[in-house]
């Protein structure tokens, strides 16, 4: 059950669509509701902000499928992890439009997309082959739930203690994901770089550089 859908059935009774009765029979389902072999938590949506998130491993296909119908009933978006790939056919038979993320094994049905709302870039890490599934279901779920997400895969430790990636580069992000400054590749291709002659006295606000960025970039596109 999502706020969107609550102001529809609001909107439809207003507008002698729908009787009373039936708005509060649909409402009854929140916050919970009750399959007899699980509880569908309807009323997620509306207090975090994300649809509840449905574990498959443990659970059959056919037990898969029947929350995946009360869920999108609610109009919530499906998500579902730990999916095997002969457990998704199952669920995609009947559950139209499933889309499977074997890398992640993850199922989605997404009926609304998510904006971007969370602060600055979730950054996942991870070392080995292996540990892709599991790096990639984080990933997966944090751009689902409305983030914006990188992705540093087959990372490894330096003889002095630095984490590289797959091509010998440090991996760092000065707790700013979304603001990473990789100068020896602009000047290696080329591109003006734009340092301040002297320290500025607040580095978080003096917008000289910024000012100077703009300028360079108004008299390339002049050209």
């Amino acid at each position: 059950m999502t706020e969107k859908r609550i102001r529809d059935l609001l909107d439809k009774v207003a507008a002698g669509r729908m009787t009373p009765a039936t708005a509060f029979r649909t409402l009854g389902e929140l916050p919970f509701e009750d399959l007899g072999f699980a509880k569908i938590d309807s009323h997620r949506s509306l207090r975090r902000g994300v649809p509840e998130v449905i574990f498959g491993e443990g659970k059959t296909a056919a037990q898969l499928i029947a929350i995946g119908q009360r869920v999108l009933a609610s109009n919530s978006n499906l998500i579902i992890t730990r999916l095997g790939e002969d457990k998704a056919r199952a669920v995609r038979r009947k559950l139209r439009g499933l889309k499977y993320h074997s890398d992640a094994r993850i199922g989605t049905i997404v009926k609304e997309h998510v904006k971007i709302s969370g602060q600055g870039v979730v950054t996942v890490l991870c070392a080995g082959t292996s540990d892709i599934p599991v790096a990639e279901e984080a990933a997966l779920c944090a751009e689902l739930f409305g983030n914006r997400v990188a992705r540093i895969y087959d990372v490894t430790t330096s003889t002095d203690g630095r984490l590289i990636d797959p091509e010998g580069l440090t991996v760092e992000d000065f707790g700013w994901p979304d603001n990473l400054m990789m100068i020896h590749a602009l000047d290696l291709h080329g591109c003006p770089l734009v340092t301040p002659r002297q320290q500025p006295a607040d580095i978080w606000h003096d917008l000289v550089a910024f000012e100077t960025c703009v300028r360079l970039a108004a008299d390339r596109a002049a050209r």
